[in-house]
Order: structure tokens, then C-alpha cells, then sequence
């Protein structure tokens, strides 16, 4: 895709396989637009440490907090805007660029 090509980009419960995920954030980036969103939807559990890796599959899964979001995004250029738990322990983290 070109740069600056969306206006928004959308991620549903795939963050946690990506094993490398600073390039999916850096990707993000390049593609939105100015005043773009991003919308990270995501497994995360409230009792949790701030960063977990499970090894209950061949790459692991990872799930990250708010916080480890937030600071994600501020890498890249990409602001924190809100974070909403959906159903359960479904975090909503929605970013602007």
C-alpha cells in the first residue's frame, strides 16, 4: 500500500500471534493518513502483569496492557486516544496518527 493510503486501519484479535509487533505499529503508521485511527481490539485481563507471553502455541501469544499499547503507538507518532474493554477481557485501543 501507498503511504498515507487510509484513513483508518483495523485490527481484531491477531495483535497477540504477531511476533513482531513495533513493525505492525511501524506499518500502521506509514499507511494513515493524517488525523487517521487505528483500532487495536485485543485479549487483555485486567489482573494481569503489564506484558505476558503464553507458550500455549508454537510462537506464543503475547498480550499487552494499556500502557505497553500506549507506548507502542508513541514510537511510531500514533497518539493514544482511548481504551475500552469490549466483552470480557476484549481491550478497544483506539490510536490516532
Amino acid at each position: 500500500f501507498a503511504d498515507e493510503e487510509f484513513d483508518a486501519v483495523f485490527n481484531t484479535i491477531s495483535f497477540l500471534h504477531y511476533p513482531h509487533p513495533q513493525q505492525v505499529f511501524n506499518e500502521v503508521s506509514r499507511v494513515l493518513r493524517p488525523g487517521g485511527y487505528f483500532y487495536l481490539v485485543d485479549s487483555y485481563f485486567k489482573w494481569q502483569d503489564e506484558f505476558q507471553s503464553l507458550s500455549i502455541s508454537p510462537g506464543g501469544i503475547k498480550l499487552y496492557s494499556p500502557t505497553a499499547r500506549e507506548q507502542l503507538g508513541k514510537e511510531v507518532g500514533l497518539n493514544l486516544q482511548a481504551n475500552q474493554y469490549l466483552l470480557g477481557a476484549v481491550l478497544l485501543t483506539i490510536f490516532t496518527k
